[in-house]
């Protein structure tokens, strides 16, 4: 009968190669009757196996190959989407990112498809689980959509299936009633302070000597996103060449992007030396992580100035929503800035993009830009570092009439 020796013996007599992977199977350390049972069974299998490697080899391919072959008889849509899940892993910007892909799958695309052959799921499969949100949850059927797509490529590549995508928007979808999520859901941008009222903002956040009011006044310095300043560390910072290195897994385009400090900004962080270690976050929270944007809106809408604005805001008609309006954000301090830059300096508009980090679509212009203009881009933010420094406060009537 068949023993464990007999099954060795005849994996030793096909190959080095099956006596190593028959062994691996039998000394199954948790369940060694299972590996018995496993290698007893599928003794010709293995002998299949062994074939087909010697004809990969022979036919000058890996014969590695041949064990990572998919059975396309077993394969679901929920199994190719945890392969590539997994495969993108570690391209994820951050966890919640991470956490999204399988969430959204679960809740609307496995249900109906999880556990269907890759080559049986229909456009109709997609149509049903997209129509019902496309229009009350754009932003997230326009996500699930594109997920969907691309564990469908991911399986079709697998498979050697050669057909239109079902989940495909362009030619597919855009011709059965699924609106472009833009004309759906229009972008809804983030609320931004009149320029003429940031030196009016500054100069009241200056009374205040948080972390959480410091970090917010070096994020409106910088032109950053909350997430880049809320997260600067202390071995980006130059201090000998004024300079501030934020890392590109850092960056929304995921591109480096150097940010020369004005003289303010400097001293904020001269301040925040003196308070921490000198060693990782410039500006950590009470229990030592990243501070929290929710905490950034809240010490802007706390200052005098926002508030008054918040006020006279939320009696216009056309804003009263479900939620309380908000006058400005911190995200929206960017556009404030940009404001500035396009009526009150003769910069070119390029360099207030490049420190913006804005990508250039235009590859032609983006190539003379290579230098990323450093010197112009530092002149830039010094200037406004010293508008935000005028001590004169301009009133909300004068900014209504402007």
């Amino acid at each position: 009968g068949w023993t464990p020796s007999r099954i060795q013996a005849e994996a030793e007599a096909i190959g080095p190669s099956t006596a190593l992977f028959c062994r691996m199977v039998l000394e199954h350390k948790h369940h060694p009757e299972q590996g018995f049972r496993a290698c007893l069974g599928a003794i010709g299998e293995v002998r299949e196996l062994a074939d087909k490697m010697r004809r990969a080899l022979a036919n000058g391919d890996d014969p590695a190959t041949v064990l990572s072959r998919r059975d396309p008889e077993t394969m679901t849509f929920r199994l190719y989407a945890e392969e590539l899940i997994e495969a993108k892993r570690p391209h994820f910007r951050n966890a919640k990112h991470a956490a999204q892909w399988p969430s959204t799958l679960k809740q609307y695309a496995y249900p109906s498809i999880g556990d269907k052959r890759i080559g049986t799921i229909t456009l109709a499969d997609i149509e049903g689980i997209l129509r019902p949100i496309w229009a009350t949850k754009t932003e997230t059927a326009a996500r699930l959509r594109s997920r969907i797509e691309a564990v469908i490529d991911y399986a079709y590549v697998a498979e050697g299936i050669d057909r239109r995508n079902p989940a495909a928007f362009k030619g597919n979808l855009e011709h059965r009633g699924f609106g472009k999520r833009r004309k759906i859901s229009p972008i809804v941008h983030h609320p931004a302070a009149p320029y003429a009222m940031v030196p009016a903002i500054m100069s009241e956040l200056r009374q205040l000597n948080t972390t959480t009011a410091l970090c917010l006044r070096f994020i409106i310095l910088t032109w950053v996103r909350s997430s880049e300043g809320r997260g600067a560390r202390w071995e980006e910072i130059d201090h000998q060449l004024g300079l501030w290195s934020i890392p590109a897994e850092r960056m929304k385009a995921y591109k480096s992007h150097d940010v020369p400090l004005s003289d303010e900004a400097s001293e904020i962080i001269a301040s925040m030396r003196k308070r921490t270690s000198g060693t990782g976050l410039v500006f950590p929270g009470a229990s030592g992580g990243v501070l929290s944007d929710v905490g950034l809106n809240k010490v802007l809408h706390h200052i005098p100035t926002v508030a008054r604005l918040d006020a006279e805001i939320k009696f216009r008609p056309a804003v009263r929503t479900g939620r309380q309006p908000k006058a400005a954000t911190v995200h929206g301090m960017r556009s404030s800035a940009r404001s500035w830059a396009a009526a009150q300096t003769e910069f070119a508009p390029f360099v207030a993009e490049l420190a913006l980090a804005h990508v250039n679509k235009d590859k032609v212009e983006a190539a003379y830009q290579r230098d990323r203009v450093i010197e112009k881009r530092r002149a830039l933010l010094q200037a406004w570092g010293e508008y935000c420094a005028q001590p004169t406060i301009v009133q909300i009537d004068q900014v209504r009439t402007a």
